[in-house]
């Protein structure tokens, strides 16, 4: 299946104030799926400077979890970007939950 979507790369405002927030669909959704095709709303292609200071700057600000038998981790994917690295283990289970939050009433 294929589709397309087109959206602001930094919307403003959103329900936690009126600073813009970028949504990085760039780098794909995880390791364990297909990295999406992105490109500008004229269907050019990101040059390949741009996607490789995009990914520079991700992997020198990512931090790994050092996971023990046990943890668990949540995530607000509205506050920070997040990802995976390859699934090694075969008895590990990922539980994911997703919600909407809302803006408060005025």
């Amino acid at each position: 299946m294929r589709y397309s979507f087109r959206t602001p790369a930094a919307s403003t405002p959103t329900v936690f104030g009126p600073r813009p927030s970028f949504a990085n669909s760039i780098l794909g959704p995880s390791f364990n799926y297909e990295k999406p095709t992105i490109t500008f709303a004229d269907t050019t292609e990101l040059p390949a400077p741009l996607l490789a200071e995009v990914e520079e700057v991700t992997a020198r600000l990512t931090e790994n979890l050092d996971w023990q038998d046990g943890d668990a981790a949540v995530i607000d994917n509205t506050r920070v970007m997040h990802g995976r690295r390859a699934i090694t283990d075969p008895d590990r289970t990922i539980y994911n939950a997703l919600s909407y939050i809302e803006a408060p009433a005025a």
